[in-house]
């Protein structure tokens, strides 16, 4: 009976079934295969709405993209904490079912030729100003969408957007605000500010032998060797398979037989058109009526590209001649399409009228994209077999490498016992090592944990990625030690010096500023005689003329009536600037460009804020479970 069950684990449908299998284990769990018979838990429930765990994948892998175009090559997808990414994903989803609930509730709606209309003239899915069926196919598909759950995702976009636009709608700002604001804008300030260098007292600094002793024991924590620790670690990669495997010309053309019965042969059809669109000055039958004339002028012989680039109200295509380049059957609407699919090579329709307004058809194509032969798509499925095959074997090797370094001691046995490789490395540091692995910040927090540290036995198996894994054990742990005060004496000497020369700068702005409140003169400063004024007249909010620290600071002193205003700013550096506001200049007569521009700042800014209250407001209101 185990023979018989033997031979017919050897047949290829089984071998994937159980390679399957094996990868659903890995990756999800027991749970995975009890949960399909209990159904799968949602991830979330909002209101009696499931959110599943698959549309929480899809986000977290549409951000990680996001990051990955952002960045390019750059980004490193290991700094990503997963956790922190899902849950961020997780409560965007809880956000949009809200507002999606709420915007059903108010009977909002997208229709399905407003739909269409949005994809077709979406600059993302368009080549040479015309819609590509190829290229929203492959955009949509990069994002993990099929063109069902894209349209699903974009509809509900839509309807939630007709809640912010509502709100935007009814934001407004009064003319008094946006000219106070504006004036706030525009307004010039004439300043003059002196510098007290932190470093040109650093010399004047004489340290105690005291004083130093008490610095060093109350910073004991800042000098401390590093602490370090010696890994070694056992990795499986999906490329120490790959090569193993071997290809069967029967495997290969039993999954082709598998994969071209969900195909199906597609007709794309190249087409032209002129739109008259209707409005209060152009009626529907007046429509008609100027493309039944246009009909017989093309018949006539007259160019239909150049009587769509003289007439057609579609600014997409009209400068093309018309042209709206191939495109298969789910691209325009229903009576477009129905016309378009109906016409031969050449043809020339009738008036076809949609919810855009009438539009008179010219097929200029047709295209058949039909099943591709096996020796076409045998270099793909022998990939795809060879990684599918190597991921199984990659995925029992971690289950049996796993097993076995649970009840071993060291990694030698493990090797030993499963003829692989043990790599042990240099010391390093919380800032990683030189290598992939020692760099990984999974890898580093593992090895630090101090109970992992402990126990010296190897880890349980750490997926670093679908395709690479790996148990680690930590061989030696150097133990951080505080530093004797003799070996770090010039660090100390050279931080307390600073920090005294910092505090000098301060107390001496601050003599500086009584002062000049007093009504002295910088120039009758005795403590410290090299100061002088730096002058800056009519300077701007965004003004470069100046740090913007100090800049900022000039902004936010008032004008004392009759007298001069004075304070101080703290640099980063550790320099101290002392200010003198001279003049505050105000605008009296504003731009209308500007006011409008303040008017439409301010709206827009309290159209943000009332539409993060009402997402505040639908959330309390909500009842969520997780």
């Amino acid at each position: 009976m185990l023979q018989s069950i033997r031979n017919n684990t050897q047949s290829l449908f089984a071998k994937i079934l159980v390679g399957l299998i094996v990868v659903v284990f890995a990756l999800w769990g027991v749970d995975a295969i009890v949960g399909s018979f209990n159904g799968p838990k949602p991830a979330a429930t909002v209101n009696g709405q499931d959110i599943d765990e698959l549309k929480v994948q899809r986000a977290v892998e549409l951000r990680k993209r996001e990051l990955y175009s952002r960045f390019g090559e750059s980004f490193d997808p290991s700094l990503i904490d997963d956790g922190l990414l899902r849950n961020a994903a997780l409560e965007e989803l809880i956000n949009r079912t809200i507002l999606s609930s709420d915007a059903e509730d108010q009977g909002l709606t997208f229709s399905d030729q407003a739909l269409d209309q949005m994809i077709v003239s979406a600059p993302s899915f368009q080549v040479d100003g015309k819609f590509s069926e190829d290229a929203y196919d492959a955009a949509i598909r990069s994002l993990g969408y099929t063109r069902s759950s894209f349209r699903d995702m974009a509809r509900q976009d839509m309807v939630v957007g007709q809640i912010r636009g509502g709100l935007s709608a009814t934001s407004f700002v009064t003319e008094r605000e946006a000219k106070q604001v504006a004036k706030l804008e525009q307004q010039r300030r004439d300043y003059a500010f002196t510098t007290i260098a932190r470093s040109a007292l650093e010399a004047s600094v004489e340290l105690t032998d005291e004083q130093i002793e008490a610095y060093y024991q109350e910073n004991t924590s800042k000098y401390r060797t590093e602490e370090q620790v010696k890994v070694e670690y056992i990795a499986l990669s999906v490329d120490d398979y790959t090569g193993k495997v071997e290809i069967k010309e029967e495997d290969l053309k039993a999954l082709y037989n598998e994969s071209i019965e969900e195909m199906e042969e597609t007709e794309e059809r190249k087409a032209s058109h002129i739109l008259i669109a209707v409005d209060d000055e152009t009626s529907e039958e007046a429509a008609i009526a100027k493309l039944n004339d246009v009909k017989a002028r093309v018949q006539n012989g007259e160019s239909f590209d150049d009587l769509a680039k003289e007439m057609s109200d579609d600014p997409g295509s009209a400068q093309q001649g018309g042209d709206l380049g191939f495109a298969g059957k789910g691209t325009y609407v229903e009576p477009f399409e129905n016309a378009l699919f109906a016409m031969n090579v050449g043809d020339l329709s009738e008036p076809v009228v949609t919810q855009f307004g009438v539009h008179l058809i010219k097929l200029n194509d047709v295209r058949t994209q039909g099943i591709p032969t096996y020796d076409e798509l045998k270099p793909r499925l022998e990939q795809d077999l060879r990684l599918a095959e190597a991921k199984t074997e990659f995925v029992a090797a971690g289950e049996e490498l796993s097993n076995s370094a649970f009840s071993a001691d060291t990694l030698q046995e493990v090797a030993k016992e499963l003829s692989l490789q043990v790599v042990t490395t240099e010391l390093f540091t919380r800032d990683g090592g030189a290598d992939q692995v020692t760099s990984n910040p999974q890898i580093i927090n593992q090895v630090f944990n101090e109970e992992f540290i402990q126990e010296g036995r190897p880890s349980d198996l750490i997926e670093l990625s679908d395709e690479q894994s790996l148990v680690i054990r930590v061989v030696d742990h150097v133990v951080p030690e505080t530093l004797a005060l003799a070996e770090v004496k010039d660090q100390v000497v050279q931080a307390l010096t600073k920090q005294v020369a910092q505090q000098k700068a301060r107390d001496l702005a601050d003599e500086l500023l009584t002062h000049l409140r007093a009504g002295g003169e910088l120039t009758q400063f005795e403590a410290q005689s090299d100061l002088t004024w730096s002058v800056i007249e009519q300077a701007g909010r965004t003004d470069s003329s100046a740090n913007a620290s100090i800049n900022n600071k000039a902004f936010s002193l008032g004008l004392n009536e009759g007298s001069k205003s004075y304070d101080r700013e703290v640099l980063p550096n550790g320099d101290v600037v002392v200010l003198r506001l001279d003049a505050v200049s105000n605008v009296d007569d504003l731009d209308e460009q500007d006011l409008d521009n303040a008017q439409q700042m301010l709206a827009n800014q309290l159209a943000r804020a009332e539409y993060q209250a009402y997402q505040r407001s639908l959330r309390d209101r909500a009842e969520i479970e997780r």
